[in-house]
């Protein structure tokens, strides 16, 4: 069960039953979550510059009357035009990869949405914009999640 669920029953990550040795294997690189790989310099600070051109290109009035599922395939086709009109050479896996981290940003939780997804995270630790940790299977590991900065932080955890 992901961590956001339990959060929503109330239940304890406590009480999640133990792991089976295959899942306490590490995958392999090309197993890994997307979680556990970090954008580079130059793709965060385009996914920043796309995420401040969506508010100028979309009715955000309009994206709170339709349904989450509407909302989050115009984020989408929003950002693909903007990726397309920037000229942004990039793979399909990285566009791809924009596209839903953008989609955290603007209805989730940013870079952490995604550990709040994942079944075998228990709990998760900020200890600043840069330094994220999670507990997965009763061990503390640092994680690739990061915040731009202490600001973006900062809105992330008024969201909360």
């Amino acid at each position: 069960m992901a961590l956001i669920e339990r959060l929503k029953r109330g239940s304890s990550p406590v009480s999640e039953p133990e792991p089976s040795k295959q899942l306490l294997e590490r995958p392999s690189s090309s197993e890994t979550p997307e979680t556990d790989r970090d954008l580079a310099p130059r793709l965060q600070e385009l996914k920043f510059h796309i995420h401040n051109e969506l508010f100028e290109v979309l009715d955000l009035a309009n994206l709170a009357e339709v349904s989450e599922t509407r909302a989050r395939i115009d984020v989408a086709q929003a950002t693909r035009k903007i990726l397309e009109e920037e000229k942004a050479l990039l793979t399909l896996e990285d566009r791809e990869r924009l596209v839903k981290e953008l989609q955290n940003e603007v209805f989730g939780l940013g870079p952490i949405e995604p550990l709040l997804q994942d079944p075998h995270v228990a709990d998760i630790l900020v200890n600043g914009h840069g330094q994220v940790y999670i507990e997965r299977f009763g061990k503390l590991e640092k994680s690739s999640a990061r915040f731009k900065d202490d600001e973006h932080l900062m809105r992330i955890i008024e969201r909360i």
